[in-house]
């Protein structure tokens, strides 16, 4: 280095005399290899803080790109995914949620619909145990057909149609060892409303019925007995304990129908030769009523000239009294008067036809002026 040249302290920077070996300022030794013009030292200075930069430069950029990398990839590989693809899924589970919330709800509301459909016990509960019979009595005497009155209450809103209806009791017989033993049986018995094992109508509220036995000879029931050998014969004289039941049908609305009481219309019967190989019985009916019928249908039994039920020389069975109906027709206006016919057989024993019942479906929505 020249003398009179300007010298700079290697450590602190700052200008010192001209071949000083020690800087006056910070005190550090100062060698001539190492100084330089202002031009050179200031340029060596300027370089020393970029190469102590440089890597922090590096390792802030490292960890951004770490960072980066943890936000995107991470959530990625734990099945979070981008905002974008959270929210959605966010809100597909919010709707899955809400959706079994529903089904939760149907799910209770069945389970509750189901509940009242439910006994006491568990057991699912039958439509027609919303009836009740009571009041069975056994009539024998006085009576040339024994026969079973009943009462059954329908302790719904709506008519049941077509209901089956069975009796059971209990009679003694001899075991095989001749002693006297009991047991219970169905009875073969027939409805007085159409001759067989059901009911047409039962109406809301109380409904009286009568059942006679099927055999012409009223017998109700058999035994055949191991010990005498022969086949025990049964009337309702016979056995006691005596239960009436009724099932199934199906449910039509009350509104519609109507059981006619003998004031609600006028009634004339007349048996004919007819115009075939069978004699006929012509019923014609009046609407006493005010309000207009779309259709009638009129039940009747024959009665022989003893009084009780007509029957078959040498048949073996009270429905054949029942065969004859039931009559029907279409469309009365109130005050209107129509004619109904319908055949017989001709060995039937028969004095005269009785109206058991008269049943009319309503003509809704519409009034006698119509």
């Amino acid at each position: 280095m020249k003398r009179g040249e300007a010298m700079f302290c290697p450590k602190c920077g700052k200008e010192i005399p001209d071949q000083s070996t020690f800087c006056s300022h910070c005190g550090a030794s100062v060698s001539t290899n190492n100084s330089s013009k202002g031009s050179g030292s200031s340029a060596n200075n300027s370089q020393k803080p970029k190469k102590k930069t440089a890597p922090i430069v590096a390792i802030v950029a490292a960890v951004a790109v770490l960072a980066i990398l943890a936000f995107v990839v991470v959530p990625n590989v734990f099945g979070q995914g981008n905002p974008q693809t959270s929210s959605k899924e966010k809100t597909e589970q919010k709707a899955d949620n809400d959706k079994k919330a529903d089904n939760k709800k149907a799910d209770s509301k069945d389970e509750d619909s189901e509940a009242s459909d439910k006994n006491s016990d568990g057991t699912t509960k039958k439509r027609y145990e919303d009836f009740t019979v009571s009041d069975v009595k056994v009539v024998t005497e006085g009576v040339k057909t024994p026969e079973i009155t009943f009462t059954v209450t329908n302790n719904t809103d709506q008519i049941a149609q077509n209901v089956s209806v069975s009796a059971e009791a209990t009679y003694s017989f001899l075991d095989n060892y001749g002693d006297e033993d009991t047991a219970e049986t169905g009875l073969d018995v027939i409805s007085t409303e159409n001759g067989n094992s059901s009911l047409p109508y039962v109406f809301p509220g109380e409904n009286e019925f009568t059942l006679v036995p099927s055999d012409r000879d009223n017998i109700v029931a058999t035994h055949s007995s191991d010990y005498t050998k022969e086949t025990q014969k049964y009337t309702l004289k016979d056995v006691s304990d005596v239960t009436v039941n009724v099932d199934g049908g199906s449910f039509i609305d009350a509104n519609q129908y109507a059981v006619l009481s003998p004031d609600e219309y006028d009634v004339d019967l007349k048996m004919s030769a007819g115009s075939g190989y069978s004699p006929e019985l012509t019923v014609t009916i009046t609407n006493n009523t005010d309000y207009k019928w779309r259709s009638v249908s009129v039940y009747v039994v024959a009665i022989g000239k003893d009084g009780e039920l007509a029957q078959v020389p040498n048949g073996s069975s009270n429905s054949d009294a029942f065969h004859c109906g039931p009559l029907s027709e279409q469309y009365f206006n109130p005050g209107e008067s129509k004619e109904m016919s319908d055949g017989y057989s001709s060995t039937l024993d028969v004095d005269h036809f009785e109206v058991q019942r008269v049943i009319v479906q309503k003509e809704m929505g519409k009034s006698s002026d119509d």
